[in-house]
C-alpha cells in the first residue's frame, strides 16, 4: 500500500499570509477565510464519504463476530500468590516501559543512539535516561520529561500510558465487569482533562462534551480509529482476567469501542488476550499464536500479526525490527496500531527470556516507544513475574504515581495492585 503525498504547509502559509495582509490593512480577508473553511469542510466530507473495500464481513464490529473463531476454553484458576506476583509484574513492568520511553517519545532509533552517546550511556539503555531533550517543557499539565530521568525521579510522573490503566480500574470499581461503553464515557467526562488527550481520545471527548451521543460521538470527525489509543488502554482489563482471554478481550472491546474501529479495535482485544494468557504456563510462542483466534482471520490486523510472527527468526535486536517495520509500513503514522503492534510482538520475542532486554530493546525501536515499551513491559512483566524485574526500574518511584486526573492527585501503587485484585474477586469499591 502506498499513501498519497501529504498536504503540507498550507495551514501555516495561509494563516501567516492572512496575518500579514491584515497588518497591511487589506479588506475582505474574513470573507475569504470563511470560504476556505467551507471548502475544507466540503472536501473533508467528500473524502470521509468515499466507499472503501473493507466490509463488515472482513472487519466486523460486533464482538461475537470478531471472536467467532475463538475456541471455548475452560477458565483456569490461578494461585493467589502467583497471580499477585504476575499482576504486580505487569503493572510495574508497564509503567517502567512507559517511563523509559517517555523522555524520548517519537525519537528514531538513530536519534536515541546519538543522544545516548552524548550522555555517555549504553544503548539500548540499561537504566533510565540521564537527561531528556525537552527536560522542562510541561507535559500533561503537571509533569516534565526530566521527572522520568535518573537522579530526578522520586515518584512515577504522569503519562497517558500510565493514566489509562488507572482509568480502567476506576471504571470497573464503579460499574463492575459488566460496565458499558457509555459508562466508560461517563468516567472519562468526570476525570479526564481534555488537554491530556490526543488523536481519537481527544476527538471523542470533544464530541461527548459537545453533547453528541454514541456512536456519533465516536465517529464524528475522528479519522484516528486505526491508531494506537485503544491498545494502550487494554492492560487493566487483562489484569483482572487471568487465564480468561474471552473476558479480557470483551472488557477491552467495550473500552476501545468508545474511540476505535478496525485494527485500532482489534489490537486492543488482541493484546488484552495476550496479557490474559501470559498469566498461564503457555510459552510466548503459544500465547501469540493462540491469541490470533480472537481476531477476524480476513482482517488487516490478523494479516499484520501473521506477517510479524513470520519475521521473528530475522529479528535479533531493535535494528532488525526497525528495518522490517520501516519497509513494511512505509508512510504509515508513527502512532498507528499496526506498525506499533509489530514492534510490540518483536519486542516480546526478544525478551522472552529477559524482561529488561525485551523492554529496553522495544523502547530503542522508536515510533510510539513509550506506548510500545509500556505494552511489552506489561506482557513480559506478567509473563516473567514481578520478581524478575530489576529493582532499579521501580525503586525511585517510592510507591507513588502522580496523577493529572480531575480530583485525584496521586495513586499508591501497592494499593492499586490490591484494588485490581479486589475487582478480580468481584468487589465493587465505588
Amino acid at each position: 500500500m502506498k499513501y498519497p503525498d501529504e498536504i503540507k504547509g498550507y495551514e501555516f502559509l495561509i494563516n501567516d499570509l492572512v496575518k500579514y495582509k491584515t497588518e497591511m490593512g487589506a479588506d475582505g480577508i474574513q470573507d475569504i477565510v470563511a470560504k476556505i473553511k467551507d471548502m475544507l469542510n466540503e472536501y473533508y466530507e467528500k473524502i470521509n464519504n468515499l466507499k472503501t473495500n473493507v466490509s463488515k464481513n472482513t472487519e466486523p464490529e460486533d464482538f461475537e463476530k470478531i471472536i467467532k473463531n475463538a475456541k471455548i476454553t475452560e477458565v483456569k484458576e490461578i494461585d493467589e500468590e502467583k497471580y499477585l506476583n504476575k499482576l504486580k509484574g505487569g503493572m510495574f513492568g508497564r509503567f517502567a516501559g512507559c517511563a523509559l520511553g517517555a523522555p524520548l517519545e517519537f525519537a528514531t532509533a538513530e536519534q536515541m543512539e546519538t543522544f545516548a552517546n552524548m550522555l555517555g550511556m549504553e544503548f539500548p539503555p540499561k537504566d533510565y535516561w540521564l537527561d531528556a531533550p525537552t527536560a522542562y517543557i510541561p507535559r500533561y499539565k503537571i509533569g516534565f520529561a526530566k521527572e522520568f530521568t535518573k537522579g530526578a525521579m522520586n515518584s512515577l510522573s504522569v503519562d497517558d500510558d500510565i493514566t489509562y490503566t488507572f482509568i480502567a480500574m476506576l471504571v470497573m470499581e464503579k460499574y463492575g465487569l459488566d460496565f458499558t461503553t457509555l459508562q466508560v464515557a461517563d468516567i472519562w467526562q468526570k476525570y479526564l482533562p481534555l488537554e491530556c488527550t490526543f488523536t481519537a481520545e481527544n476527538s471523542v471527548l470533544v464530541n461527548l462534551n459537545n453533547g453528541l451521543q454514541l456512536p456519533n460521538a465516536t465517529l464524528h470527525q475522528n479519522p484516528s480509529v486505526n491508531l494506537i489509543g485503544g491498545l494502550i488502554r487494554c492492560d487493566g482489563f487483562a489484569y483482572v482476567s487471568p487465564n480468561n482471554p474471552r473476558q479480557a478481550g470483551y472488557l477491552a472491546y467495550k473500552d476501545s469501542f468508545l474511540t476505535h474501529r478496525n485494527s485500532g479495535l482489534y489490537s486492543s482485544i488482541y493484546f488484552a488476550v495476550v496479557m490474559s494468557m501470559a498469566f498461564s504456563d503457555l510459552s510466548i510462542d503459544e500465547i501469540f499464536e493462540k491469541a490470533l483466534d480472537y481476531i477476524p482471520e480476513n482482517s488487516n490486523f490478523y494479516k499484520v500479526v501473521k506477517w510479524t510472527v513470520s519475521k521473528i527468526p530475522e529479528v535479533k535486536n531493535y535494528k532488525d525490527a526497525v528495518r522490517l517495520v520501516g519497509e513494511k509500513f512505509e508512510g504509515m503514522s508513527i502512532v498507528h496500531s499496526e506498525n506499533n503492534s509489530a514492534l510490540i510482538i518483536f519486542g516480546c520475542f526478544i525478551g522472552k527470556d529477559d524482561y529488561e532486554k525485551g523492554m529496553t530493546e522495544t523502547v530503542a525501536m522508536g515510533f510510539d516507544n513509550d506506548c510500545t515499551g509500556a505494552t511489552v513491559g506489561s506482557i513480559l512483566g506478567i509473563y516473567h513475574g514481578f520478581d524478575k524485574i530489576p529493582q532499579h526500574w521501580y525503586l525511585n518511584w517510592n510507591n507513588t504515581a502522580r496523577s493529572y486526573l480531575d480530583g485525584i492527585d496521586q495513586f499508591d501503587l501497592q494499593d492499586v495492585v490490591e484494588r485490581f485484585n479486589n475487582i478480580r474477586k468481584g468487589r465493587k469499591m465505588l
